[in-house]
C-alpha cells in the first residue's frame, strides 16, 4: 500500500442560503462552499489493524520478558490486550469510510478500556488530543501528512502537560518523542520509526527517574548489554506495524 493511500478527502456541500429548521431562509455563511473532511477506508484501516496486532503479538513475549525484570512484568500484555480492543472495536463496521477524527477518538477511548493503568491513561491523553487537533484542523488542509504531523505535535505537547516523563527518564516519551519530533520534520514516518528504535535502544544503558524501574535494583540492567524500556518498546512496535502497511 503507498503511503498514506487509505485516506482520502470527501467533499461535501457546505451550508448556505436555503430553508433552516423553521422554514425561514437560512443566513448566508461566510464560509466557503465546498467543505473538506479526512476519511480513512476501512479496508485499509483493518489492513493497518492487522499489520499493528502482527507485530505487537510477535514482540510481547521479549516486552514481557523486560517488564518481569525492570518493572511490573504487564507492560506486554497490556499493550496486546489493548491491540485486541482496537481489533474487536472496529471489526464490525459495516462504513466504507471512517472520519479520521473519530477514528482517534474510538482508538483513544479503546485504549483506555482495553489496557488500562497508567499505559492506557498515558495513550488515551495523547491520542484524544491528537483527535481534538484532527478535527479542529483537517478542514484547512490538502493533504493528509500535514495534517497528521501538526496534530501529532499537538497532542505530544499536550501529554507533557499530564506526565513529566521527558526523554532520558527510561520510559515510552523516549520513543515518542522522538518519533514526534523526526516525523514533523519532513513527514518521512520511515526515518520517523528509525528514530524512535534509536531511542528506545538508548534506554538499555539510562537509570530509570521514574516507575518501578526506579529503584529496582541496577544489578538487573545488566544482562543483555542492559535492558532497554519495554514501554518504549512498545510504542516501537505499533509504530513498526504501521510502517509495515504503508
Amino acid at each position: 500500500m503507498s503511503s498514506w493511500s487509505f485516506w482520502m478527502h470527501q467533499q461535501g456541500q457546505a451550508p448556505g442560503r436555503g430553508r433552516s429548521s423553521t422554514g425561514l431562509p437560512a443566513k448566508k455563511l461566510k464560509s466557503p462552499a465546498r467543505f473538506r473532511a479526512v476519511r480513512a477506508a476501512k479496508p485499509g484501516l483493518k489492513g493497518l489493524i492487522a499489520s499493528i496486532t502482527k507485530t505487537v503479538t510477535e514482540d510481547e513475549p521479549k516486552i514481557t520478558e523486560y517488564d518481569t525484570l525492570a518493572g511490573d512484568g504487564d507492560c506486554g500484555q497490556t499493550l496486546l490486550n489493548g491491540v485486541n480492543g482496537l481489533v474487536r472495536e472496529f471489526d464490525g463496521d459495516q462504513q466504507s469510510t471512517i472520519d479520521i477524527g473519530d477514528l482517534f477518538r474510538r482508538i483513544a477511548s479503546t485504549a483506555e478500556k482495553s489496557m488500562g493503568g497508567t499505559s492506557g491513561a498515558i495513550y488515551a491523553i495523547f491520542l484524544n488530543a491528537v483527535a481534538n487537533s484532527l478535527v479542529a484542523s483537517s478542514a484547512s488542509h490538502n493533504e493528509v501528512a500535514p495534517l497528521l504531523r501538526a496534530s501529532l505535535q499537538l497532542g505530544l505537547r499536550e501529554l507533557c502537560r499530564y506526565t513529566p516523563a521527558r526523554i532520558g527518564h527510561r520510559t515510552l516519551m523516549d520513543a515518542l518523542i522522538p518519533f514526534v519530533e523526526a516525523f514533523a520534520q519532513d513527514g518521512d514516518f520511515s526515518k520517523a520509526v528509525e528514530e524512535a528504535k534509536k531511542g528506545a535502544e538508548g534506554t538499555r544503558r539510562m537509570e530509570a527517574a521514574l516507575g518501578r524501574a526506579s529503584y529496582v535494583g541496577k544489578e538487573r540492567f545488566e544482562e543483555e548489554g542492559g535492558i532497554p524500556d519495554p514501554g518504549a518498546l512498545g510504542i516501537v512496535s505499533i509504530l513498526r506495524g504501521i510502517l509495515a502497511e504503508l
